[in-house]
């Protein structure tokens, strides 16, 4: 059986598009409709007579029959595609010409027939002429569709037999021929049309269909339980806060793909300089060498990084840029004549799945398999500074730095605290000269509504972790930058008191390339005023959220939304999260829940309304979540 909805392209006008979209609405007992028709009388008109399907009032009617984008252009008019919306119910929806024909056009704006579909969410069925030429036609259809991140749901081949395309078309093209039509005319024809669709449609193939758990078999899942494990299906393409599966469907990336999408998925800058770099040089070992991209983006860091933050160590990703924050915190003392080596952390705190990450974090169900490679670590209250202050007083000589997410712990659940803790964490660790190391991994690049996390309380950290949005999310990079009274600990000339500590991927040159193109696009693109925006459409769209029974906490920072949910036991393996999250991927939403809190941490570029739009959806799933007992 066919999805529902789907939209019927073809390989180019007058390929019986039409005809097979009545005979589907008509086999299938679906109603049609044709969002944009150009030109009288209208498809709808003559598909409700020829077959008496129930139909759908266009859109868009155009008087000049022509195609939509020229029609258009004639009335002086375009299509609006955020006006365009599904009728309900059981639909066939047929759409204008071949797949590369647009929709609407002007000087400065294209909307392209891949643009309506995907705004529609609709998986493709592609007709195509069964005779000669339809190997090229057919197949450089399939792969335009592919190319705009859309996955075709199979053909409907039009004319006589052709036993050789038939049983090609599917090999070379990875789709299966549903059923081949010998004509494509009406209405005498109809009802035998009609009854060799359905026949055929009845015993069409479908594809492979994996068993659950069978993906988990050679893939293994991060902080995922795999026995019965699915995946919520197959990525195909990204492009901006969407995520396109391999049925066709698109889903908006509520969390960033685990908060590290900064600009949109795909972001064109991003990919051409990765691309340049890729085809300038891959690779340099950064030992003995220096290359442009490792230079220039760790000038401009400095630039942009707080105060004297001016000295950048790269590394793979947020964990090891902990490990090397870490590291430089006890050699740098010990090579300034102090002995320091305890760490102070705070409670619920995440800094990533290495020793030395997993040591200055929170204890519990993650980290008990892993004690014996831990070392000890002071850990107290979040943002509670009276109890900082009154450890330190005691220990704060033995105190090496104090590591803390600023702003937002983030797999604690999006916690949240104050600035003015910030602000008595610097204090304090002035008072007794330990050094303040702040892990942004999360936090960083704009997320809480400031580029730093720590700009919130207008302070100059010793030492920032960065990763995650260092390269827009495009590739793993981690850099670890420090002030520069800890960068002269280091200089000697003695090689040993060097920072002896490395990754083979130290400053990947494309990984710096990406970097470089995602921070001028702060620029460019006016980043920090979209998450501007997005907070304030977090605002207006979850007021409703605060009058549900059972939501506690609502909260919102810059990019981040959270709430918790009642009535279940708490803490991160609380079902509730999950079945609310599954009633929202239901609706096309992704996001993840942190047990039994819910959030959003979207790419920056999501439009104020697609926020209300995954908003209303999330504030719909947990109601009707809280009012499943009932």
């Amino acid at each position: 059986m066919l999805p529902d909805p789907i939209y019927v392209t073809g390989t180019d006008t007058d390929v019986g598009k039409t005809v097979v979209s009545a005979l589907l609405a008509q086999v299938l007992d679906r109603a049609y409709w044709k969002p944009v028709q150009a030109g009288r009388p209208t498809d709808r008109d003559t598909v409700a007579a020829l077959t008496g399907v129930p139909t759908h009032p266009e859109a868009l009617v155009l008087e000049r029959p022509a195609s939509p984008h020229a029609a258009l252009q004639t009335e002086g008019r375009t299509l609006d595609l955020e006006a365009l919306t599904l009728p309900a119910g059981p639909l066939i929806v047929e759409g204008a010409g071949g797949w590369m024909v647009p929709y609407s056009m002007t000087d400065d704006h294209v909307v392209w027939q891949a643009d309506v579909v995907r705004h529609l969410r609709l998986p493709v069925i592609v007709v195509a002429r069964s005779g000669l030429g339809t190997l090229n036609h057919t197949l450089s259809t399939l792969r335009a569709i592919r190319a705009d991140g859309i996955v075709p749901v199979g053909l409907i081949l039009v004319g006589p037999a052709h036993p050789e395309n038939e049983r090609d078309l599917p090999r070379l093209g990875g789709v299966p021929v549903l059923a081949r039509l010998d004509r494509a005319t009406l209405p005498d024809d109809a009802p035998k049309l009609a009854a060799s669709l359905r026949q055929q449609l009845d015993q069409a193939s479908p594809g492979p269909v994996r068993s659950p758990g069978r993906e988990a078999e050679g893939l293994w899942h991060p902080f995922t339980q795999l026995k019965g494990f699915v995946p919520r299906g197959n990525v195909v393409r990204a492009e901006g806060a969407w995520l396109t599966l391999g049925n066709g469907r698109r889903v908006l990336d509520g969390i960033s793909s685990w908060w590290v999408t900064l600009h949109g998925h795909s972001h064109p800058a991003v990919m051409a300089a990765i691309a340049e770099q890729a085809h300038t040089f891959d690779q340099v070992i950064l030992a003995d060498f220096a290359h442009g991209p490792a230079v220039e983006l760790s000038a401009q860091l400095a630039q942009v990084l707080p105060g004297d933050v001016d000295h950048v160590f790269y590394s793979d990703d947020g964990s090891t840029s902990v490990e090397v924050a870490l590291k430089m915190a006890l050699q740098g003392h010990r090579q300034l004549g102090a002995n320091r080596t305890r760490f102070v952390a705070f409670d619920g705190a995440y800094h990533g799945d290495t020793a030395g990450a997993m040591s200055v974090g929170e204890r519990g169900p993650f980290t008990d398999a892993f004690e014996p490679m831990m070392f000890d670590v002071t850990h107290l209250p979040y943002d509670d500074a009276d109890a900082l202050d009154a450890w330190l007083d005691a220990h704060g000589h033995e105190v090496a730095g104090v590591i803390l997410e600023p702003m937002v712990q983030g797999a604690a659940g999006m916690r949240f605290c104050s600035a003015e803790f910030l602000v008595r964490v610097r204090a304090a660790c002035d008072r007794v000269g330990a050094w303040m190391i702040t892990d942004e991994v999360f936090t960083g690049f704009g997320r809480t509504g400031r580029m730093w996390a720590s700009d919130h309380a207008n302070l100059v950290p010793d030492i920032m972790c960065l990763s995650k949005g260092l390269t827009g999310g495009s590739i793993a990079m981690g850099a670890t930058a420090c002030r520069t009274h800890i960068f002269e600990a280091f200089l000697d000339d003695d090689h040993a008191r060097a920072f002896l500590h490395g990754h083979s991927y130290t400053g990947s040159p494309i990984a710096c390339a990406a970097s470089l193109a995602s921070l001028a696009l702060f620029e460019t693109e006016g980043t920090l005023a979209r998450v501007a925006a997005i907070e304030a459409a977090y605002t207006q769209a979850s007021a409703p959220l605060r009058d549900l029974e059972g939501v506690e906490n609502l909260r919102i920072r810059g990019d981040i939304l959270a709430y918790e949910v009642k009535g279940g036991p708490g803490g991160y393996f609380d079902p509730v999260g999950r079945r609310i999250c599954d009633r929202a991927f239901a609706e096309d939403l992704y996001v993840r829940p942190l047990g039994n809190t819910l959030y959003m941490v979207p790419p920056l570029c999501t439009t104020p309304a697609e926020i209300a739009w995954a908003v209303d959806i999330l504030i719909r799933a947990t109601r009707a979540e809280l009012g499943r007992g009932a």
